[in-house]
């Protein structure tokens, strides 16, 4: 394996480079390695039926859970933002009936928070509309 001092660094030449590590001219094998070990963390690899096979420390093939199923295909990094979209709560602060709220804005009412259920969530108390709002 080719190595110039820091990260596998191979030119078109395939022979190993003893010159000093330059970050300017990391190699693309390199900076995929990197990229790789930022998202997955530390990743193992075996030959199945030919083929090389990931296995990571947390595997997301499944999904999290029942509730958020990876769709076949479908990217991990795309799989996480469509969970963060599903379940993030966007801070509003205190609930005022004047204020349309967004889908997933939460709120706090007489002490208690409160998630908007839909958008265009306008002038509905969110401790008498079950249908609009959720306590959490």
């Amino acid at each position: 394996m080719c190595r110039c001092g820091c990260n596998p660094c191979c030119g078109n030449f395939g022979y190993e480079h003893n010159h000093e590590c330059n970050v300017n001219q990391e190699g693309v094998q390199s900076q995929i390695n990197n990229l790789v070990s930022l998202i997955y963390g530390s990743v193992s690899k075996q030959c199945v039926n030919g083929q090389v096979v990931w296995t990571e420390p947390c595997d997301l093939n499944a999904g999290l859970n029942a509730c958020f199923p990876r769709i076949t295909g479908e990217g991990i990094l795309c799989y996480l933002m469509r969970i963060l979209k599903t379940l993030a709560v966007l801070p509003s602060g205190n609930y005022s009936s004047a204020v349309s709220y967004c889908a997933r804005s939460s709120v706090i009412y007489s002490g208690a928070s409160y998630v908007s259920l839909v958008d265009n969530n306008l002038n509905n108390q969110p401790d008498v509309s079950p249908a609009f709002w959720r306590q959490f």
